[in-house]
């Protein structure tokens, strides 16, 4: 029992133990054999508290006080008695007991974590491994006491599946984990053990290091399977390889005099936050970083915090709440993972981590498990960063569980959770949580800010050194226009843009200075001509106007564009969003063929480079998407279509449509509904007729109310088609020039805008579209007297079109739709110029049109 006193801490299980000892001696006054008695026992607790030392005592007091008949004592665990299997097992528990000279109680069978003969499957070996300890516990000769020992929720759980066991316990004795004083204890108790006496600790064993050092050891407590003694252990050989390290720097700077036998306070605490941040390599780079300063302000309150805590633990006073779980929300390319790896590892130098490691999960992830799979997730990244990722799903997490929150929000000791995503999609985080979290998460908000112009010259111009490279004012001035044109985008990824055109030019450059072996080398110097604008869509908003110019669209619609440029470019100066200051819904009336779905995709790329949408895309769709056979099914796909244009412009063909019948009106209502919501992330247009979509738009006051900008788009003059049919020939390489289709003074000119003039009358006269026909055919006039056959050469001649050929494809064009007229019961048709009541012609002797 001297032993057993001997031990730190643990007062009632000594206490129980003694008990054992007076009920022994009480049995044997009362005239009782108290070795008819149960005295298997259960021991309960964290790794390190010592049961298995307290179970060799406990062997050792039943031997000597003759319960049991033979000091045997062997020591296994669940898992070694699985492995055995049956016949293992027997020949284990034969071997304790002496068939030569038999006993009544043969020894003491130390079983560790037993838990792990339930965890595996259950089997035949399984169960008879528990049969035959069962028997072997309740045999009157050679008996055998057995002493179960693991965590207190393991066996007690092992037990009760097992209550003929639990029915042959005698007790179950709970070993708590060590306090702050036993933990000093076991400290000095360590150092003088594993140095015989002669180390000496600056301000003593029991000094105010050594209890700082044990607070930090019982701040662990609260952790699930702490390791008390164990703990110990490592913590002395942590304090010893830190002298180790000063010894050595010390012997390095040459000193005589080094004591091997002295801990000093930075070897028993580590050196202080304000040394580490001083020697962190992290956060030296951390400073590096341009134009975050939120984060560097946010990480140099985690090191005043923790050099606050280091000398107030000196002092024995309470520490201050450290909050190491942050939230980053910035663009894309604003340095958010870089500052997550340089965070983990400042944790890790200042002792909060044990490993830099960065373990990444989507939000949805951890939405899909359930509480304890999402508890058994976090800790599992225990000592580690763990990642939530709220971007790197495409589709959007529906819901998230008030049970997500809360675990992402709890702070736990030597874990930290970082949840990143765009600004975005952490303000829809935010708020989806519930008011507490949220007031949690909002102290742990670090926004990153995007780069503004003087930022991106600073890293353009570290990028050029660390690559040793310069540049040109030209080329720097080119770089940096490119880059602002292309950060009003909101997809815009910053330093990413920067390094992807850096090492384009880069790229470039080397490709044209590619030398011989033997010439001279180049200096490494970037011009203008090195810096692409495309790659990173640094081309400008206005790059729309030439475009247009070479299209139908008359000045006045080009006007408008550059309006919306200017209003959009100013909102963006002054920072506000220029979608909020844009109209997102439009109303496009014209003729077919007038250029309405051209405008509307250039207006989409304007509204896309200028930060109003996300993608800019063009999604056309029919008044016929829209609708369904029956009512229910319509509201469905109104809402379909509207998603599909979210961020990008919804362009509704033949909107004039929407007022034909019932099934229309639904998706009329639907429309009213849903688009405030979608504005002003999405862009929708209804084209169609004049006259129709103005009688559309007075039946239906509450969709006219939504659609307040209208552009209105006239009929192109017959010169204007000319000159668009002559753009059309030479893009298809025909040769000109076409004096008959640019030259107003050449008769023939006037020839060909009187057949203009003549076709646009016809009721299914289609403007650019039609032009596009009369190109195709021309083409395909020339490409008809073209010799084809293989003459030695893969040159194709030049294609040459005659004012003959050209007018040819007119009367053709013309025939075709005078022929349909005469079908067309329209009361329209009635009222035609006579001009296309002229008799039909089929063959022609000069260019003269036939009317």
């Amino acid at each position: 029992m001297d032993e057993l006193d001997g031990l730190v801490g643990h007062d009632n299980v000594k206490r129980q133990l003694h008990g054992v000892q007076t009920w022994v001696q009480i049995c044997r006054r009362h005239g009782r054999d108290p070795k008819s008695e149960w005295y298997n026992i259960a021991f309960l607790g964290n790794p390190g508290t010592g049961k298995t030392t307290v179970a060799r005592i406990y062997a050792k007091m039943l031997y000597a006080m003759g319960i049991c008949d033979s000091h045997t004592v062997c020591e296994t665990t669940g898992a070694d008695l699985l492995s055995r299997g049956p016949d293992g097992v027997q020949q284990l528990l034969r071997g304790m007991t002496d068939p030569q000279a038999p006993v009544q109680t043969a020894g003491v069978l130390i079983v560790d974590h037993p838990q792990s003969l339930l965890d595996a499957p259950p089997t035949p070996a399984s169960e008879q491994a528990l049969d035959d300890i069962r028997q072997v516990m309740a045999r009157h000769t050679g008996r055998i006491i057995v002493v179960f020992t693991g965590a207190a929720d393991e066996v007690t759980h092992f037990l009760r599946e097992n209550p003929q066991l639990q029915q042959r316990i005698c007790s179950s004795l709970r070993f708590d984990d060590f306090d702050r004083q036993t933990l000093v204890q076991l400290l000095a108790r360590r150092i003088i053990l594993d140095y015989n006496g002669r180390m000496q600790v600056e301000g003593g064993l029991e000094g105010p290091y050594m209890q700082a050092a044990a607070r930090r050891l019982v701040r662990g407590r609260a952790a699930k399977g702490f390791t008390n003694a164990h703990a110990v252990r490592e913590m002395v050989k942590g304090i010893a390889q830190r002298q180790a390290l000063c010894l050595t720097d010390q012997q390095d700077s040459g000193m005589d005099e080094v004591d091997y036998f002295f801990f000093s306070k930075d070897d028993v605490l580590g050196p202080s936050p304000a040394e580490t941040r001083s020697e962190s390599q992290a956060w030296e780079a951390m400073q590096q970083l341009i134009g975050q300063d939120a984060v560097k302000a946010s990480v140099a309150e985690v090191f005043d915090t923790a050099e606050e805590n280091y000398y107030r633990e000196i002092r024995s006073q309470r520490r201050l709440p450290l909050r190491i779980n942050r939230i980053f929300a910035g663009p894309p390319g604003t340095g958010k993972s870089t500052a997550i790896r340089m965070y983990a590892q400042i944790l890790v130098d200042l002792g909060l981590l044990h490993s830099s490691e960065v373990r990444a999960k989507p939000l949805s992830a951890l939405c899909d498990l359930s509480e304890d799979q999402l508890r058994d997730t976090v800790d599992a990244a225990a000592g580690h960063v763990l990642v939530v990722d709220v971007d790197s799903d495409r589709q959007e997490c529906p819901t998230v569980p008030d049970i997500v929150f809360d675990i992402l929000a709890a702070p736990r000791d030597h874990h930290c959770t970082i949840v990143v995503g765009s600004q975005d999609g952490i303000n829809r985080f935010l708020h989806r949580a519930g008011p507490k979290a949220r007031r949690v998460f909002e102290t742990q908000l670090v926004r990153f800010a995007a780069l503004t112009r003087e930022h991106m010259e600073e890293l353009f111009q570290t990028k050029l050194d660390e690559q040793d490279m310069d540049a040109t004012p030209e080329a720097f001035q080119a770089a940096m226009d490119t880059l602002d044109n292309a950060r009003m985008r909101k997809d815009f990824d910053n330093a990413r843009a920067l390094d992807h055109l850096l090492a384009a030019a880069i790229s470039h450059f080397d490709r044209r200075s590619r030398t011989g072996a033997n010439a001279i080398s180049v200096e490494r110097l970037l011009e203008g001509r090195d810096v692409n604008p495309e790659l990173v869509g640094g081309t400008t908003a206005l790059v729309f106007r030439e475009e247009l110019r070479h299209s139908i669209v008359p000045d006045d619609i080009i006007s408008i564009l550059k309006r919306y440029h200017h209003e959009m470019k100013a909102a963006w100066m002054q920072g506000l969003d220029p979608g909020q200051r844009m109209p997102s819904a439009f109303v496009f009336k014209g003729a077919p063929g007038t250029g309405k779905k051209t405008v509307a995709r250039q207006l989409g790329t304007l509204y896309y480079k200028m930060g109003a949408l996300t993608d800019g895309a063009l999604v056309p769709c029919s008044v016929a998407d829209l609708l369904a056979p029956h009512i229910y099914p319509t509201s469905l796909r109104s809402r379909d279509q509207l998603d599909r244009g979210k961020g990008k412009v919804l362009f509704i063909e033949d909107a004039h449509r929407l007022a034909e019948n019932e099934s229309a009106t639904q998706a009329v209502d639907e429309l009213v509904y849903l688009l405030p919501r979608h504005a002003p992330e999405t862009v929708v247009i209804l084209a169609g007729p004049a006259q129709e979509m103005d009688q559309l738009l007075a039946n239906r006051p509450r969709l006219a109310a939504l659609f307040q900008e209208e552009i209105v788009f006239r009929n192109p003059t017959p010169r204007e088609c000319l000159r668009l049919l002559d753009r059309r020939l030479a893009e298809q390489h025909v040769q000109g020039p076409r004096l008959y289709l640019t030259d107003p003074r050449t008769p023939s000119h006037r020839e060909f805008t009187r057949a203009i003039q003549i076709l646009s009358m016809f009721p299914c006269w289609s403007n650019a579209r039609d032009v596009e026909v009369l190109a195709r055919w021309m083409v395909s006039a020339c490409v008809r007297e073209l010799p084809l056959e293989s003459n030695g050469t893969t040159t194709l001649a030049q294609m040459q079109l005659t004012d003959e050929q050209a007018m040819s494809c007119m009367v053709r064009l013309f025939n075709l739709k005078r022929d349909r007229l005469r079908f067309n019961q329209d009361p329209k048709a009635r009222a035609l110029p006579r001009a296309l009541s002229q008799p039909r012609v089929t063959e022609r002797t000069g260019v003269k049109f036939p009317v």
